[in-house]
């Protein structure tokens, strides 16, 4: 089964009970076919795997493609390290020197 969503704000948003209903007029559509899909304004996204170079951390981005018929999910690489946030590492300092 393909999976729909819609870019809002620059974000991937798919639809609350993906992918068993969606709310189309006011109304909860269960089991939505393509048609209906595309009648309430979502798109086929077309995802990819990521080729992640050892050290780094793949991040997904989602874009329209260039006419505007399906999300396409595309990745950058970060730098594992540069991902970890400072309350993370607090945290687990935290739980060691409660041992």
């Amino acid at each position: 089964m393909k999976k729909y969503g819609k870019i809002v704000c620059g974000a991937l948003r798919v639809p609350q009970n993906y992918p068993n209903a969606i709310v189309m007029n006011g109304q909860t559509i269960n089991n939505p076919t393509e048609e209906q899909y595309k009648e309430a304004g979502y798109l086929p996204i077309n995802e990819s795997e990521p080729n992640t170079p050892e050290g780094k951390v793949a991040v997904a981005h989602y874009d329209l493609n260039k006419r505007g018929t399906a999300i396409v999910q595309t990745w950058t690489y970060e730098d594992a390290q540069e991902m970890v946030q400072p309350d993370e590492e607090e945290a687990e300092t935290e739980t060691e020197n409660e041992d």
